[in-house]
């Protein structure tokens, strides 16, 4: 596990770090640049040009429900399908979270996963995983088990 502090919110997460790296980005979501998240993405590059990598932000004073319909706001230019999903549990306390699925045509296309959730407070926190079907099955499936050991502090 490792701690991590995003926005002045704290939290903490198992990492790959002989897989992955991290790295401090701007909020994909947030015109604000103070806004920014964490980024995991592989240390070696993903083949064909694949993009594969998960966002972690934080969002302080956006509620979930505010922060769904930004997100979607921002993702609905990007992406051919934008749909709401069903909620997911997130994290060791398995805090609800509301989805987005988003989507664009062909195997190389890009697909977006992501999950909202209440940071607790008057905030949320925003999980963005982004990839392509070429490396969904196993890039996919290491996020997933990163994001079960996420908490926030």
């Amino acid at each position: 596990m490792r701690n991590f502090s995003v926005n002045k919110t704290r939290y903490s997460m198992y990492y790959d770090n002989q897989l992955y790296k991290i790295s401090r980005v701007p909020s994909s979501f947030e015109e604000n640049p103070a806004i920014t998240a964490d980024r995991i993405e592989p240390k070696i590059a993903v083949p064909n040009d694949s993009n594969a990598y998960i966002e972690i932000g934080h969002l302080p004073s956006v509620t979930t429900d505010n922060a769904i319909t930004k997100i979607q706001q921002v993702m609905t230019p990007k992406y051919q399908t934008v749909n709401r999903g069903n909620e997911i549990g997130i994290g060791v306390d398995k805090t609800t979270a509301a989805v987005i699925e988003a989507n664009n045509v062909g195997i190389k296309s890009e697909l977006a996963h992501l999950a909202v959730i209440s940071d607790g407070k008057n905030g949320s926190f925003y999980f963005y995983h982004v990839y392509t079907m070429i490396v969904a099955e196993g890039h996919r499936a290491r996020i997933n088990q990163m994001l079960d050991t996420f908490r926030i502090e």
